[in-house]
């Protein structure tokens, strides 16, 4: 009777050894309703998203091919296969990588997953338009490629900058804010449905737009206005420069040129100020921390 106790738990012991083994072997990724199971871990990862490239190598996950872009890719990449521009890869070239997968943005689902899916290619899609989803993403990347504890000490690191940053916000009275975009020919204010919202919410400030226009709260940009911002009279004033206008001149020098921005708290406050496209344009992605300390530096420093 002893002897078949032993058999029977020798066995379970095998196949919990099995399927501990064959987990291993298996790579599952989901996010909402993306979700992605192969029967293999992937070995030949590619990502044809700057965003992306700075969450894995935060993770310490490697690669065999990264986008060009103007957008800085990590050192940690310095000597990979360049594959083409963000979101618009040379095909070929991923191809010849034998890659077998692919990690995007989800913006980039509906012009890129056809593509790779012709090529037999393993795609997936990450939503990292917030803050909130930035952080989720973290989590989902450790997980999936067995890097739990690094992702562990990223988030815990940013969970401790928070509470600074909380802590640092006692007693501070809330801001106004207009955060404004353009390349010199057109300008735009960031909307409630803009990444840069997220980070307004965290540090107590309110985003003028919500006083302007009624349905900013499903934008991500509402057309500027001059007469509208100085009736909102924001107490800062933030400009996200994007480019050069044709003629050379900088966004800088566009508003200086225009005295009407002296009739605003924010002026008087000289909380009139430019802000850094890399962290701001878009997403930061892994580096959300970095844009909300920065953010609180520039309203309340």
């Amino acid at each position: 009777m002893i002897k078949k106790i032993k058999v029977i738990l020798l066995i379970m012991l095998s196949l919990t050894l099995t399927q501990s083994i064959m987990a291993k072997d298996n790579f599952t990724i989901e996010q909402n309703d993306e979700k992605l199971e192969l029967s293999y871990f992937p070995k030949k990862i590619v990502t044809d998203s700057a965003i992306i490239s700075r969450f894995l190598a935060a993770l310490d996950i490697e690669l065999v091919g990264v986008p060009s872009s103007t957008t800085k890719i990590p050192e940690k990449y310095n000597g990979v296969q360049r594959i083409g521009r963000s979101g618009m890869p040379d095909l070929e070239i991923v191809k010849s990588l034998k890659t077998d997968l692919v990690v995007s943005t989800l913006y980039s689902k509906p012009a890129l997953k056809p593509k790779y899916d012709n090529l037999n290619i393993p795609s997936f899609y990450l939503k990292v338009d917030t803050y909130d989803e930035s952080m989720e993403a973290i989590k989902i990347l450790g997980k999936a490629f067995h890097k739990e504890e690094k992702a562990e000490d990223i988030l815990k690191d940013v969970k401790n900058r928070e509470n600074i940053l909380k802590e640092k916000l006692k007693g501070k009275e809330p801001k106004k804010i207009a955060i404004i975009y353009g390349n010199g020919e057109s300008f735009f204010m960031t909307g409630k449905n803009h990444f840069l919202q997220g980070l307004m919410d965290k540090i107590n400030c309110e985003n003028i737009v919500t006083s302007i226009d009624n349905s900013a709260l499903l934008k991500k940009s509402v057309p500027f206005s001059m007469e509208q911002l100085i009736k909102a009279n924001p107490d800062v004033i933030l400009r996200l420069p994007t480019s050069q206008t044709k003629n050379g001149e900088s966004f800088e020098e566009i508003f200086n040129a225009n005295p009407i921005w002296k009739l605003t708290k924010a002026y008087k406050n000289k909380k009139i100020l430019d802000i850094d496209p890399t962290l701001f344009r878009m997403s930061a992605g892994v580096n959300s921390i970095d844009a909300l300390e920065e953010l609180y530096r520039y309203v309340y420093e």
